[in-house]
Parts: C-alpha cells; sequence; structure tokens
C-alpha cells in the first residue's frame, strides 16, 4: 500500500480492515482493543470515501494516531514508573516477586507481570 502524505484511499483502508478481520476470524491474532477501537473508527471513513468516491484522511494534523498497548517494559521505564530504586528491582526479580523475561542481554517485564507486582504490595490498611 502506498501513502500519499495522510491520505489513504478507501480501496487502501478496505483492505487494511479486511485483512485485519481475516486474521482475527481465523484466529491468527487477537486485536488488542486499541486496534478494535480504530477498526471501528474507520468503518465511517469507509464508507464516506465510498460514497465520494475521494481519498480520506485518516487523521487531521491536530490529531495523533491512538496509541497501541505497550507489550513490555524495559527495567529503566519501570524505574521512571516506581518510587523505588534499583537494587530492590533486582531483588525482587531475583526472588521471584517480580516475572521478568530475558532477550540476549536484554530484560524486560510484560504489563501483567508489572501489574500483579505492584499488587503484591500491602496496601495502607494492611500496613
Amino acid at each position: 500500500m502506498s501513502i500519499e502524505r495522510d491520505l489513504w484511499s478507501e480501496a487502501q483502508l478496505a483492505e487494511v480492515v479486511a485483512f485485519v478481520g481475516k486474521l482475527e476470524a481465523g484466529g491468527l491474532i487477537a486485536v488488542p482493543p486499541g486496534l478494535g477501537r480504530l477498526t471501528a473508527q474507520l468503518a465511517p471513513l469507509i464508507a464516506e470515501a465510498e460514497r465520494t468516491q475521494k481519498s480520506v484522511p485518516l487523521f487531521s494534523s491536530a490529531q495523533t494516531a491512538p496509541a497501541l498497548p505497550k507489550l513490555a517494559y524495559s527495567l529503566d521505564e519501570i524505574l521512571e514508573m516506581v518510587p523505588f530504586g534499583r537494587t530492590s528491582l533486582y531483588e525482587d526479580i531475583r526472588d521471584g516477586k517480580l516475572i521478568a523475561n530475558k532477550r540476549g542481554r536484554t530484560t524486560f517485564v510484560l504489563p501483567e507481570n508489572l501489574a500483579a507486582y505492584m499488587r503484591s504490595f500491602p496496601t495502607s490498611q494492611e500496613a
């Protein structure tokens, strides 16, 4: 598909939506919530493009593309979000409190593991 600036033709939009639908229907992918909303947002654009036989802008200059969900966090990203330091984080990984994955020398944490780790701390009523 060729993209001219930020315009897609109705055929290109329809092709993307159809392709994603086929992958999802065949069980090859699970469309993340953000992409499902994007596909739903594209439907009226496709209809308008088919009606007018013109290309339609995907996003206005004031608009940005919807963010896709984060698939993994680096330890540096996690350290920016939590109120404790690197040593504590590494200790919790070593002790199995935080489940981390490795790819080569890169350590990363899946969002669901980070959420479970953060929920494992006592609440103010339990402390």
